[in-house]
């Protein structure tokens, strides 16, 4: 199911904005292209795509299966909006977004894979974000966070050969290994 926001209100509740024309279900997949879709209640779906627009959250999102993340930007509301990827995630966007006090989090016996073999792939937050890592973090080529976030790591994070990682003008909280 892809977004099309031809309703005109950025509502992710309202059917018309989906290439379906209904509302979603936890059994969908999901992607955004392009547009701000606001999300203001918890909800789960079974795959995200985000390639490019605004998910604007201000509540908890969890994605079952895979949230691939290659552009747009994971947005907040107050301080608020969260996404989980229970299923693992895929960030491999050349720069995309977490913002406003949006927490992304891979649980514990998640992975992340983050960047691609040669390329550059950035995650910036012009205003304080928040990344959760549980699970397993795979950094591949050149990956950086920049700017007023916050980078937990309770989990694993492991840089692969041929690359290196830089997280700027942050917090580290590094419990992990």
């Amino acid at each position: 199911m892809t977004w099309t926001g031809t309703a005109g209100d950025n509502n992710w509740d309202t059917g018309g904005n989906w290439s379906t024309g209904s509302a979603l279900t936890s059994a969908d997949a999901v992607q955004i292209n392009s547009g701000t879709v606001n999300l203001n209640h918890a909800a789960t779906v079974s795959n995200l795509t985000l390639s490019g627009g605004t998910l604007v959250d201000s509540a908890a999102m969890t994605v079952s299966g895979l949230f691939s993340w290659t552009g747009g930007t994971l947005q907040g509301v107050n301080g608020q909006g969260s996404l989980t990827a229970a299923g693992g995630s895929t960030i491999s966007g050349s720069l995309v977004t977490l913002d406003d006090g949006f927490t992304f989090i891979n649980p514990a016996g998640q992975t992340v894979t983050w960047g691609s073999a040669g390329g550059n792939s950035v995650i910036q937050s012009p205003h304080p974000a928040t990344f959760d890592n549980a699970g397993t973090l795979l950094l591949q080529g050149n990956t950086s966070m920049e700017n007023s976030s916050t980078f937990n790591n309770s989990g694993i994070a492991l840089q692969s050969s041929g690359g290196s990682s830089g997280f700027f003008d942050q917090d580290v909280n590094n419990s992990g290994t």
